[in-house]
């Protein structure tokens, strides 16, 4: 394999736009965590099953965990934006197509990052309602929603990508 070009991808408006999101939603997730250790109970829902219903319960300490794995993947995935040659593409990249394919590929890991921030800040609402007894599960369409945020765009950015290289 030959060494592909390395290329600093500016960005673009959206790309800000999610950037911006995606840092706002996880500062929210930190504060949401301090906010819920000094209001809620001592134990709390701390795991869920397939449909949503809370099936372990543990000490509200593990609030801190969500906002510390979702900063620690961010932090990652940002760092890791910065790299884009290094990443797995579906096509070969060569120097015609290196620009829109990597940036293409780092759009779509600020998407990640933002949904990433989304769903642990809202696993954190919903955990917060049901230790508080105001719902009794999450729902449902909770696992559906995560996979068709996640999954989907997945699949999209590889037809995406073939497509980009023609």
């Amino acid at each position: 394999m030959e060494p592909r070009p390395k290329i600093k991808i500016t960005l673009r408006p959206i790309d800000k736009v999610m950037e911006v999101a995606g840092w706002l939603l996880l500062a929210a997730t930190c504060i949401l965590a301090v906010y819920q250790y000094y209001t809620l109970p001592e134990i709390i829902p701390v795991h869920y099953n397939a449909s949503g219903v809370p099936d372990s319960y543990g000490s509200k300490k593990f609030l801190f965990f969500l906002p510390l794995l979702a900063l620690v993947l961010f932090i990652g995935m940002t760092w890791l934006n910065k790299y884009p040659h290094i990443f797995n593409y579906p096509v070969t990249i060569t120097n015609e197509n290196a620009e829109v394919q990597y940036r293409f590929a780092t759009r779509m890991i600020r998407y990640m990052k933002m949904i990433l921030a989304f769903i642990f800040c809202f696993v954190l609402i919903g955990g917060g309602l049901a230790a508080t007894g105001k719902v009794t599960k999450l729902g449902w369409w909770f696992i559906p929603l995560i996979v068709g945020l996640t999954v989907i765009p997945a699949i999209y950015a590889v037809i995406r990508s073939f497509r980009l290289n023609k």
